[in-house]
């Protein structure tokens, strides 16, 4: 799966919440970003940050953190 499938699918996941994310930070076969989901408008209701790592383009390991947990 490629990041910016991930991310479609994570969106997808939390229907009717907004699903955003920072700037992807990489370096060399790994990248980083944190995301917040809550409702339109208001604060969100978790956040977190993933990290990911590539080969060939794809993801091949994917470590997701919640904040506050």
């Amino acid at each position: 799966m490629a990041i910016g499938e991930y991310i479609a699918d994570a969106r997808t996941n939390f229907a009717g919440m907004l699903f955003t994310y920072d700037a992807l930070l990489t370096h060399h076969d790994a990248v980083h970003f944190s995301w917040r989901v809550g409702p339109t408008g208001g604060a969100p209701v978790v956040t977190g940050f993933d990290v990911a790592r590539f080969d060939g383009g794809r993801i091949v390991d994917l470590y997701g953190f919640f904040n506050g947990f």
